[in-house]
């Protein structure tokens, strides 16, 4: 509720041709094979333009929204992952039975049981529905950042910043971001209500240098060159409309 009072209004869903684009950036920097799923970005699962974090907050109030159940099942097989547990309801038609056979999925009696009432379980549904590439994408975005090094996860199971020098791991597409709209040189009423200390950390350690970024202390070592930028975003684009060219061929001709 608090993201979406604060940011709601301020966020608008980039177009597909961005979206796709974004994750391109973030498959470059950490390797294809550490994406969710590469086919989910190809286009921007919400609609384009659109506020989708305005929303969130009454969702929560009356609680009315269709669960993905599948997308709920994904979060808690990986939460039970990482607590060496499974999640499973106390009661109800898929609480845990030792009495199954094998082919009815029999479980071991050696594992450990994660019990969480019906209420908890709804309330995980709720929350897989809200974190869902459908709704905001937010699980997504918490990944990559994890993935790329910029964030962690501590011992309590929440994200924080990933050391002394998780600035370090930003790619070219939030810094260029940072440059034209939230550094606290461009956004002094800081109207996108970004954390300060992060806005003032990030212009303290980045440099721009005629479009190229590099780190304040080493300003001749270039991290981000902004014509290797530009020359990969034109060869994205022309992939991509390559691949839209085919795809209308075979709709309009069949072949």
């Amino acid at each position: 509720k608090y993201i979406s009072d604060t940011w709601g209004h301020v966020f608008k869903e980039p177009s597909h041709s961005d979206h796709s684009w974004r994750w391109e950036i973030f498959r470059g920097q950490v390797g294809s094979n550490t994406l969710l799923d590469t086919e989910a970005f190809s286009k921007n699962p919400r609609r384009p333009g659109s506020h989708s974090y305005e929303t969130i907050k009454f969702c929560l109030e009356d609680k009315k929204f269709a669960p993905n159940m599948g997308f709920t099942h994904q979060i808690s097989t990986q939460l039970s992952a990482q607590n060496d547990t499974k999640i499973v309801p106390i009661s109800g038609p898929t609480a845990p039975s030792k009495d199954r056979d094998d082919k009815a999925g029999k479980i071991p009696s050696d594992t450990a049981f994660a019990e969480v009432a019906n209420g908890q379980i709804e309330d995980l549904a709720l929350i897989a529905h809200l974190v869902s590439p459908e709704k905001s994408g937010l699980y997504d975005e918490l990944v990559a950042l994890i993935r790329s090094g910029l964030l962690k996860v501590d011992n309590k199971g929440v994200a924080v910043l990933n050391g002394d020098e998780w600035y370090t791991k930003l790619d070219v597409l939030l810094l260029n971001d940072m440059f034209h709209h939230w550094s606290p040189s461009v956004d002094i009423g800081n109207k996108f209500c970004m954390n300060e200390r992060v806005r003032q950390i990030l212009q303290a350690n980045w440099e721009r240098i005629d479009g190229d970024w590099a780190l304040a202390d080493d300003p001749f070592d270039i991290v981000h060159h902004e014509e290797e930028y530009q020359e990969w975003r034109r060869s994205f684009e022309n992939t991509n409309q390559a691949q839209e060219d085919y795809i209308e061929g075979i709709g309009k001709f069949g072949f």
